[in-house]
């Protein structure tokens, strides 16, 4: 299985979603993936994060739980 980057991964989201901007699309994801580390708590996070590609994997680690990241990025 080919791994994905995280530019990949965001043009993926962009198109999906109908964004004008990888900005927009990590602005979104960001705010995803804070919720889901919020609600999966640390220890499945963690073990979430062991199985991404670098790339990705530091995306997911670099994001925060939710409510502080929702605040960032809204900003």
């Amino acid at each position: 299985m080919a791994l994905i980057t995280r530019k990949e991964f965001l043009t993926d989201v962009k198109n999906i979603a109908g964004l004008k901007t990888l900005r927009e699309a990590d602005i979104a994801t960001r705010v995803v993936v804070a919720v889901l580390k919020r609600e999966l708590g640390v220890e499945l996070s963690d073990s979430i994060a062991k199985v991404l590609s670098p790339d990705l994997r530091e995306g997911w680690e670099s994001v925060e739980t939710a409510d502080s990241e929702i605040r960032s990025v809204m900003k």
